[in-house]
């Protein structure tokens, strides 16, 4: 029977594009990826690689197989447009139409028989519920015949069925017997397809060997897509690990760039998803110039790998991760600040300094200002800092309130507020104020001689007068020693009985001048007074000036200095002779003192001093003394202190001549020739800047000091014996307290209190003061406090 002229249609397969497809399809594990490779956010190399990983070739298109029907006509000519198979949806074969074959062609059907022939023409037909549909007997059957008949169209035709039916294993079988029986360049097209399928069912059940050996197998130029699109839908299943070996196998396997580029950047993708970072930018860098996301990803590794070598303190290995993003010509701006400071802190000061520079030339950000402002300084370019402290307005910003800040670390307030006075650190203290104190102290040692009861009345006036801080101070004090016995050693007792009572108490004043000049890096001070009027003894006037120099982490304090020496009534304002009426006494010190700190920042400190002092008086032998002292502490530094200092203490001193006796020519003030002591050091001070302030000092030394014989009355020509040696062994303890607060803007109260032991020695003084600042305060600093040094307010 002579076959109609039916044309068979090529099958219209379920769609398999299904395999590929949804690894091209945005999903949560590249995007969690994609997230993992960048050190700030960027729009987006995960919508750019949706659209663009995978080339063109595959995408979707219009099948290959529409020529794979069995051919029972004689010219094509006559044949309807055939369905494409989405089968093919991603090879890289060409759109074929339907090829015309002779009848003689081994495996085709007869023209005699239209049963088969119509079979396979109503099969071709069939979409892809027909082909559900079908039973696996009628295909039994018909592959019998197709086997039986070696028809190579049938074999493609039946092997397309099965790759629609989920039946990859079939489909191959039918595609290798097509290929033997003459259809090989269709039949390689369908194998792949099936090797595919296959390849991707394995890797879905976990069976990584099997799907790597099945897609090994696709034919070129197939096997790289195929693996490239097995990657992806493994890496958006989750599989990161597994997705990585096809990416690596396409971009082995590519023959072309735009296959082995998407390919490469998904396997990056992977190894970071697969928590393989360090691998994934080395390779990242290593093809850094294949593309611009491949770049973006190498810039994205290195410049994660730059803050965490930055935060690290790996300054050199950041500095490395920037040559190479350099080389690499990827720019990271972001990353300029961190690498400025890596530069610095590598010792690299002139190139911190450059690329601080252009940084602060883009931003108002203080950040690259201070880095600026530091490398400048360690590199010893003032003058370049101080020319761009007029270019950049945060510079000088940042240098003024360092200046103010420093100033009120040094305790120098008045150079503080006049620094910045918008940002005033004790708003008020500027203005001028009114104090009185009354204060009383007692001292004993040898009885009836030296000891001394004093009460001291003090009133004064404060405040600035320019730059300049200004103190006027007027005082009052009565003094008491009481009634010498009729056998202790005064004046010239022991040549012949009293002829005037001893003096028993003195009422005395004095007043005082000081001046206060704080300037960067230097302080002025300076005071003028007399000793006490209305004594024994004339007065004589009394002063000193001094400097101190800061030069971080260094300070050092000069001063020289004439002073009244106490605490005994003959040191402080003279004592009349029972015997002759004489006066003497009233000792004045003359000197020089040095004081050098070292605080480099940290929580240790140092401190040397030195003092050298000439003692004289009137009638009162001729003396001097020298003395050095060191000290050592760490600051503790708790809550609510500015500091809490603790440390070894060292002390020693001498004098010329052993003076402390109540006789003529002696001075009654403590004058040992050997004095050594050590022990411990404790100084705290409140945190400035609050409504209360105070301070605590304490020592407690043990040592021994030793005096020697001294004549009953020294510088006299006639003799009258003389005071025996003495040597003193034992523990001293000092501790001083002052405290102050502001009750209102216009009121500050405070006291204050002192003792010290010794052996033969106990001292104790105790006042009270109240203080009128004339413009409102609104807190305290450790000068306000009622016993500060008013020279060098330490």
């Amino acid at each position: 029977m002579k076959p109609s002229n039916c044309p068979v249609r090529a099958p219209a397969p379920l769609i398999l594009a299904s395999l590929l497809m949804g690894a091209f399809a945005a999903s949560p594990a590249l995007v969690a990826a994609e997230q993992g490779l960048t050190v700030e956010r960027r729009a987006n190399a995960v919508e750019i690689e949706r659209r663009h990983a995978v080339p063109a070739a595959q995408r979707a298109r219009r099948d290959a197989l529409v020529g794979h029907a069995t051919d029972f006509d004689e010219g094509a000519d006559r044949r309807p447009p055939v369905e494409p198979s989405p089968a093919a949806a991603h090879t890289a074969v060409d759109h074929r139409s339907v090829p015309t074959r002779t009848p003689a062609q081994p495996g085709s059907a007869s023209r005699h028989d239209d049963r088969y022939g119509a079979t396979l023409a109503t099969l071709g037909r069939l979409d892809a519920d027909g082909v559900r549909a079908l039973s696996a007997e009628r295909l039994s059957a018909l592959g019998r015949e197709v086997q039986a008949r070696r028809d190579g169209g049938g074999a493609l035709l039946l092997g397309w069925v099965a790759l629609q039916r989920q039946a990859p294993d079939a489909a191959l079988g039918w595609f290798d017997r097509a290929t033997q029986w003459g259809r090989a360049g269709e039949a390689q097209e369908g194998k792949d397809q099936a090797l595919l399928a296959l390849a991707r069912q394995a890797a879905l059940d976990g069976e990584q060997v099997s799907a790597l050996q099945s897609a090994r197998e696709i034919g070129e130029p197939r096997r790289a897509e195929a693996m490239a699109a097995l990657g992806w839908m493994l890496l958006d299943a989750g599989r990161p690990a597994q997705a990585t070996e096809f990416f690596a196998g396409a971009a082995s396997a590519a023959a072309s760039e735009s296959v082995s580029e998407p390919a490469l950047y998904g396997q990056i993708l992977a190894l970071r998803a697969s928590a393989s970072a360090n691998e994934a930018g080395r390779l990242a860098c290593d093809n850094a110039r294949r593309s611009a996301r491949i770049a973006m990803t190498c810039g994205d590794s290195l410049a994660a790998a730059t803050v965490g070598a930055y935060e690290s303190g790996r300054h050199a290995e950041v500095l490395e991760h920037a040559a190479r993003l350099s080389s690499l010509g990827i720019a990271r701006p972001d990353l300029e600040p961190l690498v400025a400071w890596s530069a610095l802190r590598t010792g690299d000061a002139r190139a911190a300094a450059g690329r601080f520079e252009r940084l602060a030339a883009q931003t108002d950000d203080a950040g690259p200002a201070y880095g600026l402002i530091e490398s400048l300084r360690a590199a010893g370019a003032d003058e370049r800092l101080a020319s761009l402290a007029d270019r950049f307005p945060v510079v000088a910003r940042i240098l003024s309130a360092e200046q103010r800040d420093r100033a009120f670390a040094r305790k120098q307030f008045d150079l503080a507020e006049r620094l910045d006075a918008r940002h005033a650190t004790a708003p008020g203290r500027v203005g001028w104020a009114v104090d009185a104190t009354v204060e009383m102290s007692r001292t004993s040692g040898d009885p009836g001689l030296d000891r001394l009861t004093m009460w001291t009345q003090r009133v004064g006036v404060e405040g600035m007068a320019g730059e300049v801080r200004l103190r006027v101070e007027a005082q009052g004090a009565s003094l008491r020693a009481g009634r010498p016995g009729s056998n202790a050693d005064l004046g010239w007792r022991h040549t012949a009985p009293d002829a005037h009572p001893p003096l028993e108490e003195d009422k005395t004043a004095l007043g005082r001048v000081s001046a206060r000049w704080e300037r960067p890096d230097l302080t002025l001070f300076g005071s003028l007074g007399s000793s006490p009027v209305g004594g024994a003894v004339p007065s004589s006037a009394t002063g000193d000036l001094g400097l101190t120099y800061y030069r971080d982490p260094y300070s050092v304090t000069a001063q020289v200095f004439q002073r009244v020496v106490g605490p005994s009534l003959l040191a402080y304002s003279g004592e009349r002779d029972p015997v002759q009426g004489r006066r003497w006494g009233g000792v004045l010190e003359r000197g020089a003192s040095v004081l050098g700190v070292w605080a480099p920042g940290g929580r240790i400190s140092a401190a040397l001093g030195a003092e050298w002092a000439g003692l004289s008086g009137r009638d009162v032998a001729a003396n001097h003394r020298y003395q050095f002292s060191g000290s050592l502490a760490y600051d503790l530094r708790p809550e609510g202190f500015d500091y809490l200092r603790v440390g070894p203490l060292l002390q020693y001193s001498a004098y010329q001549r052993n003076l402390r006796h109540f006789t003529y020519g002696h001075g009654g003030y403590y004058s040992p020739q050997r004095n050594l002591q050590w022990g411990l050091l404790v100084d705290a001070l409140s945190a400035e800047n609050r409504r209360q302030q105070w301070r605590a000092v304490g020592t407690i030394l043990s040592g021994s000091a030793d005096e020697d014989p001294a004549p009953r009355f020294p510088g006299q020509v006639d003799g009258g014996g003389q005071y025996g040696a003495t040597t003193t062994h034992g523990l001293a303890a000092n501790l001083e307290v002052q405290w102050a607060r502001l009750l209102a803007p216009h009121l500050i109260v405070g006291a204050y209190a002192a003792v010290s032991s010794a052996p033969g020695y106990d001292h104790a003084h105790a006042g009270v003061m109240l203080r009128v600042p004339f413009e409102p305060r609104s807190s305290l600093v450790s000068a306000d406090l009622p016993f500060a040094d008013p020279r060098t307010r330490r």
